[in-house]
């Protein structure tokens, strides 16, 4: 299970915001103990137009049900980054694009209209 031993300003910052108060230590390491990793850890390459790669480092997602959040770590640093919380949505509102709504109207997926418009310009 991933510990923490630091926070970036954003975390604390969000933490203060959505949580209450400045988060502690051994705090965000009890609920990151009570939590499931969604998405883990990955270090990702990616070519430019150069050839060259290009380092491309994600974050481990770690979901609390009791708590209704969800936290963003740097296992490799052990540093929390930020955290997500349901209200975000209502603030923010829902992060939908047109490939979204019509993958909703036609059941079908997003990746799905892409292809078929790649084949309808090719054909």
């Amino acid at each position: 299970m991933a510990k923490v031993s630091r926070f970036d300003r954003h975390f604390v910052q969000r933490w203060a915001e959505r949580m209450g108060g400045l988060p502690d230590i051994e705090q965000v390491n009890a609920v990151l103990a009570g939590s499931l990793r969604i998405i883990r850890q990955e270090v990702l390459y990616k070519q430019c137009a150069s050839g060259c790669l290009v380092r491309h480092e994600t974050l481990s997602h770690y979901w609390n049900h009791a708590a209704g959040i969800i936290l963003l770590v740097n296992d490799h640093q052990g540093k929390a980054i930020t955290l997500l919380t349901p209200d975000m949505a209502d603030k923010y509102g829902a992060q939908e694009g047109p490939c979204t709504a019509e993958a909703q109207r036609t059941q079908r997926g997003p990746c799905e209209r892409q292809v078929n418009t790649i084949k309808a310009q090719k054909g």
